[in-house]
């Protein structure tokens, strides 16, 4: 069991492409529309201001999106509440809880909201970078005693090329996003996190 577990949010322990679609729908436009406007707004803004982009839409648009908002908790995937509990609980004593972390990328009030709603903080510590996940991790001691779980091909090379002891886990779920997205240096390669450590 590794002492230290960081584990990625979108995609990885959350249904992100559901929840974007649905997103959309609140807001009156097809997931592609979704796609280019949400590019746009980060583009313009260095990353996802979700407020920016609904100040646009009429009240009642605005109200469904942050009611799917609030909701979040409905979009994380069955399998990753049972693995938090069961990290959290199985290896109580050899894991404590500032052991786990939720290390999600993105624009902070939008991934905060996300994560609150969805109510895994009592099993994780959560963490949100704006850019690059790699200076959060230079800054931990004992590289080769930490998991990485993450969906995301490009990170996991780009941390197991700087952090070589790493151990990575890629999560290639059949929804994914990024699921084609190319890897090199994982060390395990899974569909879902029904898994044992």
């Amino acid at each position: 069991m590794p002492n230290k577990i960081i584990i990625d949010f979108d995609h990885t322990l959350f249904n992100a492409q559901l929840f974007k679609k649905d997103l959309a729908k609140s807001l009156g436009l097809s997931l592609a529309a979704w796609e280019k406007d949400y590019q746009s707004n980060k583009n313009k803004f260095g990353n996802y201001n979700y407020k920016k982009q609904i100040a646009e839409f009429p009240k009642n648009r605005r109200q469904k999106f942050l009611k799917i908002l609030k909701n979040s908790k409905k979009y994380l995937y069955k399998d990753a509440v049972l693995f938090l509990k069961s990290v959290g609980n199985a290896h109580v004593r050899s894991v404590q809880k500032n052991q786990i972390i939720l290390l999600s990328k993105g624009q902070p009030s939008f991934q905060k909201i996300k994560i609150q709603k969805c109510v895994i903080k009592k099993y994780v510590t959560v963490k949100t970078v704006a850019k690059s996940k790699i200076n959060f991790i230079s800054h931990l001691k004992n590289k080769k005693d930490i998991l990485f779980i993450n969906d995301r091909g490009k990170e996991i090379d780009e941390i197991k090329k700087r952090f070589p002891a790493i151990t990575a886990i890629w999560v290639r779920r059949a929804n994914g996003q990024y699921k084609n997205e190319p890897c090199k240096k994982f060390d395990r390669k899974i569909h879902n996190l029904n898994i044992k450590l």
